[in-house]
């Protein structure tokens, strides 16, 4: 048996314990390759129009393993923690691709924490004995997969140095930080630059906890609640030089956050970029110069007097069209 898996959305967070899962369960699997132009395009002609782009690509994903797999791995992600749960798009993932292909090859899997801490382990134990494994090999690859992804650092490889001059937070969801087709090998752009880069998957459960209890009211889905905490920690620590805000168009749940990142982030200089299949690539160039411009600015009057340029050299931008 060969099981596909889509990379895109949940992929750029799980893959590491999937990957794991499946080698010791013995089931071969194949990856879809790194988002291309041609997997976008079967993505915007598939979606509806009103999707995101994450969700564009991912029916990309599919649509690229539909002959290269017996069966694709799409699991309806709901909650991996108590009391929080993941965006509407994602958790409805199965039903989407459901309705979208005619081919009914996909394994779909419930994944919900929601009432009880690390119940997503029973989830996957679960769904090994439906596959036809022995209670002991179901649980073996369960324990084994996730000691191995608790230990894989952060995504983001940096070629940081002791004369690298800026430090830049990049706020946003792990399959926009890590799809270097959509976002334009940004990672890459400010590694190249001499930046090293924060992102909001560093934080500790504990320093979330305590950067999101300023809300008045706690965030209940898991990513956004994160980069909230990440916007908290990294402009109060006064850690950053400045904040990237990477948002998708027409995301909900960014739509709401955002205006909490911004006032959160109001004292350096901030540039929102918002992605979707007719983004620039040169737009994003120009802006992202731009933007680091004035981050140096920023930097050297603030070392020169003590005070920060701040909402005269934030730099806050509209989609990039």
């Amino acid at each position: 048996m060969k099981i596909g898996i889509p990379k895109a959305l949940a992929y750029y967070y799980f893959y590491p314990f999937w990957e794991s899962f499946f080698k010791n369960l013995n089931i071969e699997t194949v990856v879809s390759p790194t988002t291309n132009k041609e997997i976008l395009d079967s993505g915007v002609r598939l979606a509806v129009d009103e999707a995101c782009i994450p969700v564009k690509l991912f029916l990309g994903h599919v649509a690229y393993l539909m002959d290269k797999a017996d069966f694709i791995f799409i699991p309806g992600i709901k909650s991996t923690e108590p009391k929080r749960y993941y965006c509407p798009q994602m958790i409805a993932l199965p039903e989407t691709t459901r309705t979208t292909f005619s081919k009914q090859v996909f394994l779909t899997p419930e994944i919900n924490s929601y009432n009880r801490q690390f119940k997503w382990k029973e989830d996957y134990y679960e769904f090994a004995i439906k596959l036809g494994y022995d209670h002991s090999r179901a649980w073996d690859a369960v324990e084994k997969s996730w000691t191995m992804h608790e230990n894989v650092p952060p995504r983001v490889k940096q070629n940081a140095s002791a004369d690298s001059c800026l430090e830049i937070a990049i706020i946003g969801q792990p399959y926009l930080l890590n799809d270097s087709f959509i976002n334009f090998d940004l990672n890459k752009k400010l590694i190249d630059y001499g930046a090293v880069i924060r992102i909001p998957q560093e934080l500790s459960p504990s320093q979330v906890d305590a950067n999101t209890k300023i809300l008045d009211k706690d965030l209940f889905w898991s990513y956004p609640r994160n980069m909230v905490a990440a916007a908290k920690h990294y402009s109060q620590e006064e850690i950053v030089d400045g904040f990237i805000f990477l948002n998708s168009f027409a995301c909900g749940t960014n739509a709401i956050i955002e205006p909490y990142i911004l006032k959160m982030t109001e004292n350096v200089p901030v540039l929102t970029v918002t992605l979707d299949e007719h983004t620039s690539p040169t737009g994003m160039q120009t802006r992202l110069e731009a933007f680091l411009d004035m981050v140096i600015r920023n930097k050297e009057v603030k070392n020169e007097s003590g005070l920060s340029l701040n909402g005269a050299f934030t730099y806050r931008s509209g989609s990039l069209l």
